[in-house]
């Protein structure tokens, strides 16, 4: 979980409920900002999903930016801090410390490098995680313009890019994106825009 926002959190209720009926039986880590494990614990409580049902163990474990965590054999998982909550902060209570974390993702094997975005504040916030070359860049294009993300992408070493979570208002042009996109980056080897169920191979 990259961060708080209800679309980023809504499906966990879901998805434990039916590991539940599955039955699962091994613990489950689950990795998101620190501030959410307790509300999110409290919320299970509320919806009649606590610990003692569940008959797994669920290990909420906190993101810490830059911190490397080997989530599987041969997967390591570095997230990095995104600044699409600061104009909610700002909004909300600007003197808020550690709130309002985001993180995207960057995974890594001992062959291939992808980099999630997450949600961003801007395309700059990929700045750190794109100074290596990686295999494959998936990134938003909601909180700002195809023209503002082609922009910043140009000129680094990226071989494939798909487009995700793409604002409402973009709904419907996904192929004159990808064109826009295609024109604008022609070093990436392939651009497209992700379908709900998708499978990712590489």
């Amino acid at each position: 979980i990259t961060h708080g926002h209800s679309d980023h959190t809504g499906g966990l209720p879901m998805l434990l409920q039916s590991l539940w009926l599955a039955p699962r039986k091994r613990p489950l880590p689950v990795y998101l900002p620190a501030e959410l494990i307790g509300p999110l614990q409290a919320w299970l409580e509320a919806v009649f999903l606590p610990p003692s049902l569940l008959g797994f163990p669920v290990d909420f474990r906190p993101w810490e930016a830059g911190r490397v965590e080997n989530i599987a054999p041969g997967l390591r998982v570095t997230p990095f801090p995104t600044t699409h909550l600061e104009g909610l902060k700002q909004k909300i209570d600007p003197s808020a410390g550690d709130r309002f974390k985001v993180f995207g993702l960057v995974l890594e094997t001992e062959e291939r490098r992808a980099v999630v975005s997450s949600d961003l504040g801007a395309p700059s916030d990929l700045t750190a995680p794109l100074a290596a070359p990686c295999d494959l860049l998936v990134c938003e294009l909601s909180h700002f313009s195809p023209a503002e993300l082609f922009d910043f992408l140009q000129g680094k070493r990226i071989d494939r890019l798909i487009l995700t979570h793409l604002s409402g208002e973009l709904a419907g042009r996904e192929e004159a994106i990808v064109a826009e996109a295609r024109a604008a980056l022609p070093e990436i080897g392939r651009i497209e825009v992700a379908r709900d169920g998708e499978e990712v191979k590489f």
